[in-house]
């Protein structure tokens, strides 16, 4: 049979389309990329999961995520593309690049103006993605911590993600989230592919200053005595006296 497509998932293919997904990038391992990327892998988001197929079966796959963000005062819609695979047995004949240039495609139609992309593949530069900036990372040795001064960390609550909202929507470069999206987000308790936690930092009356969010030791890229912090909002300060 002739490959159908490129085109967008149906709600009833995105089984087959996390299978396809999970093949590739989980083969051989625990966990889904449904589980691990629950905002991307959603029904409500088929039709930014770009796909060709064969006798009905994915195939290849680009995801998109449409999210805005907010750059320091100035809002955009940004495109996040996850989730580029092909099935080996279909790799060589472009699927992917020609998905890749539909996904943009769409995106473009959609309003989008920043594009996010995970990694340097070849398959990117060639369509002409560039590395911009990079991330600026830190490492703090617990002697050189500050003293706690009342300030404690404690385990999100589902009555929490008001707070959890508040906070993140007060920091200056940032997604712009909903409650549903935070709720998601916080349950796959996964962040750069690895298992992690998120907790809030409050002060001695009990109020949220601030949230931090960590791989866990031992997990991706970390070490077995080291906490990785991947996304924090709220009183830095605070969060350096409660670690």
């Amino acid at each position: 049979m002739a490959i159908e497509g490129p085109r967008a998932a149906g709600r009833e293919e995105l089984p087959a389309v996390v299978e396809l997904a999970d093949s590739v990038f989980r083969a051989g391992q625990d966990g889904s990329m449904g589980d691990e990327f629950p905002l991307l892998c959603h029904e409500d988001n088929v039709e930014d999961l770009r796909i060709f197929l064969d006798d009905g079966r994915p195939v290849s796959l680009v995801g998109m995520f449409q999210r805005d963000i907010w750059l320091l005062g100035t809002r955009h819609l940004s495109c996040a593309i996850g989730s580029v695979c092909t099935d080996p047995q279909y790799r060589g004949q472009g699927l992917a690049t020609r998905l890749l240039g539909d996904a943009r495609a769409k995106a473009i139609r959609d309003g989008v103006d920043i594009f996010l992309i995970s990694g340097g593949r070849g398959l990117y530069r060639r369509q002409g993605y560039v590395e911009v900036g990079g991330y600026r990372t830190c490492t703090v040795r617990p002697k050189r911590l500050p003293d706690g001064g009342g300030y404690t960390l404690r385990p999100w609550r589902p009555e929490d993600v008001p707070a959890l909202v508040h906070l993140h929507s007060a920091e200056p470069v940032r997604f712009a989230r909903t409650p549903e999206d935070f709720l998601a987000l916080l349950k796959c308790e996964r962040v750069v592919n690895g298992l992690a936690d998120t907790r809030l930092v409050c002060a001695k009356n009990g109020d949220a200053v601030a949230y931090v969010t960590y791989r866990r030791p031992g997990a991706r890229r970390v070490a077995e005595n080291a906490l990785a912090i991947d996304e924090m909002a709220g009183s830095r300060w605070a969060i350096a006296r409660s670690l």
